[in-house]
């Protein structure tokens, strides 16, 4: 039995979701937390709170990327759908 394209495309789509979700946070953390700074730099988001952080970054473009990956996976399953059709 072969297995179709689109299931494993779907499957690896997937896991790199899951990957995304779950290394990003963890990188943008790290990096917020790599250097400590003086209380008088204006780099210090407890003194200048317009800096953007790691976490308010991946908040924005996290909305983004799980609009893009469903609409992948809806497209893989339209595409699944009409080969099946055929």
């Amino acid at each position: 039995m072969a297995v179709n394209k689109q299931i494993i495309g779907g499957i690896m789509t997937a896991i790199v979701v899951v990957i995304l979700f779950a290394v990003v946070p963890m990188i943008g953390e790290t990096a917020d937390s790599a250097v400590t700074l003086g209380t008088a730099s204006n780099w210090n988001s407890s003194v200048n709170t317009d800096i953007p952080t790691g976490y308010t970054l991946w908040e924005t473009v996290g909305g983004v990327a799980t609009l893009v990956i469903i609409l992948g996976l809806i497209a893989i399953a339209i595409k699944a759908v009409v080969k099946l059709g055929n």
